[in-house]
């Protein structure tokens, strides 16, 4: 857990040193999503927790004073939030799938 910790912590690092880098594009969440996903181990939930933030924020530019949400943050927590990996020990958690309880009566699931 203390290494997908400071693994985070790098990728976060990553995302904002656009000042130290320059334009990179590793602010963006279709970006960070994938990497924070690669490290909670499910790829697939940091691409669409990724994209998903990436729509909300497509309209999010900096015009004059306004100051856009931080993305970075957001993304990575909410990354690493919908893979917690408290939220999948559980059987038919995953995916929108049907839990034991709520199965149908002829469903082996039961």
């Amino acid at each position: 857990m203390l290494v997908k910790t400071l693994l985070i912590f790098l990728i976060g690092f990553l995302g904002y040193s656009e000042w130290l880098l320059g334009t990179s594009y590793f602010q963006r969440p279709i970006v960070l999503g994938p990497l924070v996903g690669l490290v909670m181990g499910d790829v697939v939930t940091g691409v669409i927790m990724g994209a998903t933030m990436e729509l909300a924020m497509v309209g999010a530019i900096s015009v004059g004073a306004y100051n856009p949400p931080d993305t970075i943050s957001g993304t990575i927590l909410g990354v690493a939030y919908a893979r917690h990996p408290d939220r999948y020990d559980r059987p038919g958690a995953r995916y929108g799938s049907r839990s034991a309880h709520h199965a149908a009566p002829d469903s082996p699931h039961r």
